[in-house]
């Protein structure tokens, strides 16, 4: 127990006796001001075309459709990343979704496009229903550049059909 109350005695008096440290001094200005983050923007354009096969016994196997999209702006005003979706039907009874993320990188004002494609084939051109095939990816387009990026997927549970895509990036100021 003396040990004890020495203990807390010699403590206590160390705690008294030493000092508070200075706080960490203020850095200085470097004599320059620092210019302020500059705001970038990009317009993404996009046309699209797909031609989807849908195997039939009788009538037409293959539908194209073509179109353009929205135009969609990338900055650090207007978000980094932004996501397109759309849907292409045929036969009555396929519907071919897209799933589009745009991603800006502000270093070097490059696109990075993924791609998403889920192919739905049932008793109607809903997409959502029998999920029969997906494919995924991504691709860089530069700055000032246009890219041609080309998929495609499977019907993988029931054969024979399939859809093939072209899409046409363009990466402006």
């Amino acid at each position: 127990m003396k040990i004890f109350a020495w203990a807390i005695l010699v403590l206590s008096g160390v705690c008294r006796t030493s000092p508070i440290p200075d706080p960490m001094p203020v850095p200085t200005s470097p004599g320059f001001a620092l210019s302020p983050r500059q705001s970038v923007t990009r317009t993404v354009a996009m046309a699209s075309v797909m031609l989807i096969h849908d195997s039939e016994t009788f009538g037409d196997d293959e539908f194209t459709r073509t179109r353009t999209l929205d135009a969609v702006k990338l900055g650090t005003s207007e978000g980094l990343i932004k996501q397109v979706r759309y849907t292409e039907t045929a036969g009555g009874e396929i519907c071919v979704q897209v799933d589009l993320t745009l991603t800006l990188n502000p270093a070097d004002l490059s696109v990075q496009v993924s791609y998403f494609l889920s192919f739905f084939e049932g008793t109607s051109e809903e997409c959502g229903g029998d999920l029969d095939g997906t494919f995924g990816s991504s691709d860089s387009v530069g700055r000032d550049a246009t890219k041609i990026i080309t998929a495609g997927v499977n019907n993988n549970d029931e054969g024979g059909d399939w859809a093939s895509l072209t899409l046409v990036v363009v990466n402006a100021a």
